[in-house]
Protein backbone atom coordinates (compact mmCIF):
# COMPACT_ATOMS: atom_id res chain seq x y z
CA UNK A 1 0.00 0.00 0.00
CA UNK A 2 3.10 2.37 0.87
CA UNK A 3 4.86 1.90 -2.07
CA UNK A 4 1.55 2.28 -4.50
CA UNK A 5 0.94 5.50 -3.08
CA UNK A 6 4.12 6.48 -3.23
CA UNK A 7 3.93 5.71 -6.84
CA UNK A 8 1.07 7.58 -7.18
CA UNK A 9 2.44 10.80 -5.69
CA UNK A 10 5.60 10.77 -7.70
CA UNK A 11 3.10 10.44 -11.02
CA UNK A 12 1.00 13.29 -9.58
CA UNK A 13 4.32 15.28 -9.00
CA UNK A 14 5.71 14.67 -12.16
CA UNK A 15 2.09 15.56 -14.23
CA UNK A 16 2.66 18.82 -12.48
CA UNK A 17 5.81 19.96 -13.40
CA UNK A 18 5.25 19.11 -17.28
CA UNK A 19 1.91 20.00 -17.59
CA UNK A 20 1.29 23.11 -14.91
CA UNK A 21 4.93 24.12 -14.26
CA UNK A 22 4.80 23.38 -10.66
CA UNK A 23 7.83 22.48 -8.83
CA UNK A 24 8.22 21.02 -5.29
CA UNK A 25 10.46 22.67 -2.95
CA UNK A 26 13.89 21.16 -1.32
CA UNK A 27 11.58 20.93 2.06
CA UNK A 28 8.33 19.74 0.34
CA UNK A 29 10.38 16.86 -1.33
CA UNK A 30 12.16 15.78 1.71
CA UNK A 31 8.81 15.68 3.64
CA UNK A 32 7.34 13.48 1.30
CA UNK A 33 10.54 11.32 1.31
CA UNK A 34 10.14 11.21 4.68
CA UNK A 35 6.49 10.28 4.78
CA UNK A 36 6.84 7.78 2.49
CA UNK A 37 9.78 5.77 3.97
CA UNK A 38 7.82 6.00 7.32
CA UNK A 39 4.55 3.99 6.13
CA UNK A 40 6.92 1.79 4.43
CA UNK A 41 8.97 0.97 7.55
CA UNK A 42 6.42 0.83 10.19
CA UNK A 43 4.78 -1.89 7.45
CA UNK A 44 7.86 -3.69 7.53
CA UNK A 45 7.84 -3.65 10.79
CA UNK A 46 11.21 -1.67 11.49
CA UNK A 47 9.26 1.00 13.29
CA UNK A 48 7.23 0.63 16.37
CA UNK A 49 3.96 2.20 15.54
CA UNK A 50 3.19 2.90 19.20
CA UNK A 51 6.59 4.95 20.02
CA UNK A 52 5.88 8.43 18.42
CA UNK A 53 9.51 10.21 20.01
CA UNK A 54 11.47 7.44 17.76
CA UNK A 55 9.33 8.46 14.89
CA UNK A 56 9.35 12.19 15.02
CA UNK A 57 13.31 11.37 15.73
CA UNK A 58 13.94 9.40 12.85
CA UNK A 59 11.89 11.56 10.32
CA UNK A 60 13.39 14.66 11.63
CA UNK A 61 16.86 12.40 10.52
CA UNK A 62 15.65 11.64 7.09
CA UNK A 63 14.00 15.17 5.92
CA UNK A 64 17.40 16.92 7.06
CA UNK A 65 19.24 15.00 4.58
CA UNK A 66 16.50 14.86 2.20
CA UNK A 67 16.64 18.17 2.08
CA UNK A 68 20.53 18.81 2.27
CA UNK A 69 20.98 15.95 -0.99
CA UNK A 70 18.25 18.32 -2.83
CA UNK A 71 20.32 21.43 -2.50
CA UNK A 72 23.29 19.84 -3.36
CA UNK A 73 21.84 17.87 -6.67
CA UNK A 74 21.66 19.14 -10.07
CA UNK A 75 17.99 18.34 -11.14
CA UNK A 76 17.13 17.58 -14.96
CA UNK A 77 14.45 20.07 -16.33
CA UNK A 78 10.69 19.22 -16.95
CA UNK A 79 10.48 17.82 -20.55
CA UNK A 80 10.33 20.59 -23.47
CA UNK A 81 13.29 22.80 -21.41
CA UNK A 82 16.87 22.46 -21.55
CA UNK A 83 19.10 23.42 -18.60
CA UNK A 84 22.14 25.56 -19.16
CA UNK A 85 24.61 25.34 -16.12
CA UNK A 86 27.37 28.31 -15.88
CA UNK A 87 30.51 29.00 -13.96
CA UNK A 88 33.56 31.07 -13.97
CA UNK A 89 37.38 30.59 -13.04
CA UNK A 90 40.33 33.02 -12.76
CA UNK A 91 43.91 32.42 -13.21
CA UNK A 92 45.28 35.03 -10.47
CA UNK A 93 48.35 34.29 -11.29
CA UNK A 94 48.55 34.06 -15.07
CA UNK A 95 46.17 36.86 -14.91
CA UNK A 96 43.06 35.09 -16.65
CA UNK A 97 39.88 35.11 -16.63
CA UNK A 98 37.54 31.96 -17.68
CA UNK A 99 34.20 30.78 -17.86
CA UNK A 100 32.31 27.93 -19.46
CA UNK A 101 28.47 26.69 -19.68
CA UNK A 102 26.93 23.43 -20.38
CA UNK A 103 23.82 22.23 -21.76
CA UNK A 104 21.96 19.22 -20.86
CA UNK A 105 18.21 17.89 -21.45
CA UNK A 106 15.66 16.63 -19.67
CA UNK A 107 17.57 13.59 -19.24
CA UNK A 108 20.65 14.77 -18.34
CA UNK A 109 21.89 14.17 -21.61
CA UNK A 110 25.01 16.53 -22.51
CA UNK A 111 23.89 18.76 -25.24
CA UNK A 112 26.46 21.65 -26.18
CA UNK A 113 29.41 23.15 -23.93
CA UNK A 114 31.38 26.12 -24.41
CA UNK A 115 34.79 27.88 -22.40
CA UNK A 116 36.17 30.86 -23.04
CA UNK A 117 39.32 32.62 -21.84
CA UNK A 118 40.45 36.25 -21.53
CA UNK A 119 43.55 37.77 -20.58
CA UNK A 120 42.70 40.18 -17.74
CA UNK A 121 41.41 40.14 -14.42
CA UNK A 122 37.74 40.41 -13.72
CA UNK A 123 35.83 40.79 -10.61
CA UNK A 124 34.02 37.62 -9.53
CA UNK A 125 30.40 39.64 -10.45
CA UNK A 126 31.52 40.55 -13.53
CA UNK A 127 33.18 37.86 -14.56
CA UNK A 128 30.01 35.63 -13.39
CA UNK A 129 27.84 37.84 -15.56
CA UNK A 130 30.01 37.55 -18.72
CA UNK A 131 29.18 33.93 -18.62
CA UNK A 132 26.02 33.68 -18.04
CA UNK A 133 26.03 36.30 -21.21
CA UNK A 134 27.79 34.37 -23.28
CA UNK A 135 25.49 31.03 -22.37
CA UNK A 136 22.29 32.60 -23.31
CA UNK A 137 23.92 34.87 -26.60
CA UNK A 138 24.99 30.77 -27.96
CA UNK A 139 21.71 29.12 -26.78
CA UNK A 140 19.73 32.22 -29.28
CA UNK A 141 22.32 31.51 -31.82
CA UNK A 142 21.68 28.29 -31.94
CA UNK A 143 17.67 28.45 -32.01
CA UNK A 144 17.04 26.98 -28.78
CA UNK A 145 14.04 28.40 -27.42
CA UNK A 146 13.49 27.48 -23.81
CA UNK A 147 16.41 26.70 -21.40
CA UNK A 148 17.03 27.54 -17.94
CA UNK A 149 19.97 29.32 -16.94
CA UNK A 150 21.51 27.99 -13.72
CA UNK A 151 24.26 30.01 -12.19
CA UNK A 152 26.08 29.65 -8.52
CA UNK A 153 25.84 33.70 -8.21
CA UNK A 154 23.07 34.86 -6.07
CA UNK A 155 24.17 38.33 -6.45
CA UNK A 156 23.91 38.44 -10.75
CA UNK A 157 20.82 36.26 -10.48
CA UNK A 158 19.24 38.93 -8.09
CA UNK A 159 20.43 41.51 -9.55
CA UNK A 160 18.60 40.50 -13.39
CA UNK A 161 15.13 40.46 -11.28
CA UNK A 162 15.93 44.08 -10.21
CA UNK A 163 15.89 47.77 -11.53
CA UNK A 164 19.05 48.56 -10.50
CA UNK A 165 21.38 50.24 -12.86
CA UNK A 166 24.44 51.98 -13.24
CA UNK A 167 27.42 53.47 -14.77
CA UNK A 168 29.60 50.07 -13.78
CA UNK A 169 30.64 47.64 -16.11
CA UNK A 170 28.92 44.50 -13.84
CA UNK A 171 25.50 46.72 -13.92
CA UNK A 172 26.40 47.17 -18.13
CA UNK A 173 26.46 43.36 -18.65
CA UNK A 174 23.15 43.09 -16.44
CA UNK A 175 21.42 45.68 -18.54
CA UNK A 176 22.62 43.40 -21.66
CA UNK A 177 21.36 40.16 -20.02
CA UNK A 178 17.83 41.80 -19.58
CA UNK A 179 17.64 42.85 -23.12
CA UNK A 180 18.56 39.39 -24.23
CA UNK A 181 15.96 38.09 -22.03
CA UNK A 182 13.01 40.41 -23.47
CA UNK A 183 13.92 38.44 -26.53
CA UNK A 184 14.14 35.54 -25.39
CA UNK A 185 10.64 35.04 -23.41
CA UNK A 186 10.97 31.66 -22.21
CA UNK A 187 14.52 31.52 -21.06
CA UNK A 188 14.97 31.85 -17.12
CA UNK A 189 17.70 32.30 -14.97
CA UNK A 190 17.92 30.66 -11.17
CA UNK A 191 20.03 30.55 -8.70
CA UNK A 192 21.55 27.42 -7.60
CA UNK A 193 24.02 26.14 -5.00
CA UNK A 194 27.94 25.69 -6.17
CA UNK A 195 27.80 22.34 -5.39
CA UNK A 196 24.91 21.37 -7.71
CA UNK A 197 26.16 23.28 -10.12
CA UNK A 198 29.82 21.57 -10.40
CA UNK A 199 27.95 19.46 -13.09
CA UNK A 200 29.16 22.33 -15.73
CA UNK A 201 32.63 21.32 -14.56
CA UNK A 202 32.47 17.80 -15.98
CA UNK A 203 30.36 18.71 -19.28
CA UNK A 204 31.86 16.13 -21.32
CA UNK A 205 35.80 15.98 -20.80
CA UNK A 206 35.43 18.60 -17.99
CA UNK A 207 35.12 22.23 -18.40
CA UNK A 208 37.49 23.72 -16.00
CA UNK A 209 40.46 21.65 -13.95
CA UNK A 210 40.32 24.38 -11.11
Amino acid sequence: MGLEHTLQQWMQDRNSCVWSDIKLSARQVGAKAVQAWSEWATVQGLIDEQNPNVMQQNSMIMQQRAVQQTETQWFPPCPGFLKCNVDTSFYDAAGFTGWGWCLRDNRGRFILAGTNLIQGRLSTLEGEAMALKEAIEEAMNKGFSHVIFESDSRIVVETISSRQVGPSEFNSLISHIKSLLLLAQNFEVKFVKRQANMVVHHGKGGLFSS
